[in-house]
């Protein structure tokens, strides 16, 4: 919630009581009236504590992007190629979409041959630089855009973790400047659980968790649905879209197993039909910085890619910008 959506529900519904908002939500008398009269912004505070008393009176989310984070704490399960692939699969389907890089190491940027951008992703979550989003966003294809980061991102971090209340807030007010011009938002998240994979929850509709089957996957996941709860408390409506099975070789004995041990371990979790399998093609792609569908559409990874992409639009009824 932005002070921009609650100034154009408020006009929205002019039957309201803006006094009776304000004592519902324990915020300064006449704080609404100024807001709306652009006399006053509100803060984090404010929209905090109006968030749950506006639902009430039927607020919800101004149509835009559906954002979703590829999640987990582990590295080498696929999480950067299936932010990129999944990206650009939505693309092919017509949708226009937006990759978030915001892992350090940048590999996401560098499946596209962006080593060294002017503009970056640090800049926009700098609470020092403040730089609006779209200066840092660069075009693959029409319609299909990047926001890159490079190692300069642990500095955006350590800004974030040195002020964690809005930290946690900070790319979400960010993703608000661009939202309504995309259809999906997708971020691809670091190895790691620390405050930049939790400002992409507190951003996020859902979160795909790419899974490689191996023994201690369930208690890896454990850690990462543990740190999705906690930032319920300042994003209650995010949901998991669900497990999906990445570098499998489905005809081995072991890999069932373990895949079978996943499913039975998180009764509560969807998990995707779609296999990701694994593939020569897929790395060979990434080599050449391209998407699967741009290096070989006919290979076992685009199909893959493009089956899990239908089966996750099919949850969704967004239409295409």
């Amino acid at each position: 919630m932005t002070n921009t959506d609650v100034i154009n529900f408020l006009k929205r519904n002019p039957s309201l009581s803006l006094s009776g908002l304000e004592k519902e939500a324990s915020i300064p008398s006449s704080m609404l009236s100024k807001a709306i009269s652009g006399n006053r912004n509100l803060n984090d505070e404010h929209l905090t504590k109006l968030s749950p008393v506006l639902k009430r009176y039927g607020f919800h989310k101004s149509d835009g992007a559906k954002i979703i984070s590829i999640v987990n704490n582990k590295g080498g399960v696929a999480k950067t190629t299936t932010c990129s692939n999944l990206g650009r699969a939505l693309h092919l389907e017509g949708y226009k979409v937006l990759l978030c890089d915001l892992d350090q190491q940048g590999n996401l940027s560098q499946t596209y041959d962006i080593n060294d951008p002017e503009e970056e992703l640090y800049q926009s979550l700098s609470f020092k630089i403040d730089a609006p989003i779209q200066n840092c966003i660069m075009e693959i294809f029409p319609g299909f855009d990047i926001c890159p980061s490079t190692i300069a991102l642990g500095q955006a971090a350590l800004d974030l973790q040195n002020n964690q209340l809005k930290g946690y807030k900070r790319l979400s007010k960010v993703l608000d400047q661009v939202r309504n011009e995309y259809d999906f938002i997708l971020i691809d998240c670091p190895p790691s659980l620390d405050i930049m994979t939790g400002t992409a929850l507190v951003a996020s509709d859902s979160v795909v968790l790419p899974v490689q089957p191996e023994e201690h996957a369930v208690k890896g996941l454990k850690n990462v649905f543990n740190l999705i709860d906690q930032m319920k408390d300042l994003n209650d409506h995010i949901q998991i879209e669900g497990i999906l099975f990445t570098m499998v070789t489905s005809n081995t004995t072991l890999h069932k197993s373990y895949m079978e041990a996943i499913k039975e371990g998180m009764p509560h979790v969807r998990v995707f039909d779609t296999l990701i399998r694994r593939s020569i093609s897929i790395p060979e792609a990434t080599a050449t910085h391209q998407s699967i569908f741009d290096y070989d559409k006919s290979s076992n990874g685009a199909k893959d890619y493009k089956n899990i992409t239908l089966e996750l639009i099919g949850e969704t009824k967004l239409k295409k910008k």
